[in-house]
C-alpha cells in the first residue's frame, strides 16, 4: 500500500468519487451506512484496501477503521442534492 497518510487521502477521494458517481446516476441523498455491505454491489472495506493496494487480512482492525472512516468522510462530503 502507498504511504499510510497518502492511502487515507486516496480513500477519502475514492469515497467522494463513489458518491459523485451515484449523484450523477440520480441518487439524491447518501446512504446511512454505505460500507455496511447490506446492499448488493455495495463497496466493502476490503474493496477499498484492494483498490489501495493494501492487504486487508494483514492490516490491524484500527487500520480497517481508519480507511473506512476516511472513505465515508469523502462520501458524505459530496454535494448531495437533498442537502443543498
Amino acid at each position: 500500500m502507498t504511504p499510510y497518510f497518502d492511502a487515507l487521502d486516496k480513500a477519502r477521494a475514492m469515497g467522494r468519487e463513489y458518491a459523485e458517481n451515484g449523484i450523477a446516476a440520480g441518487d439524491t441523498e447518501p446512504d446511512e451506512s454505505p460500507l455496511s455491505g447490506e446492499w448488493a454491489g455495495a463497496v466493502t472495506v476490503r474493496d477499498i484496501f484492494d483498490a489501495l493496494g493494501g492487504d486487508f487480512d494483514s492490516a490491524d482492525e484500527w487500520e480497517h477503521t481508519d480507511v473506512a472512516d476516511h472513505w465515508e468522510a469523502g462520501y458524505y462530503s459530496a454535494p448531495w442534492p437533498i442537502r443543498n
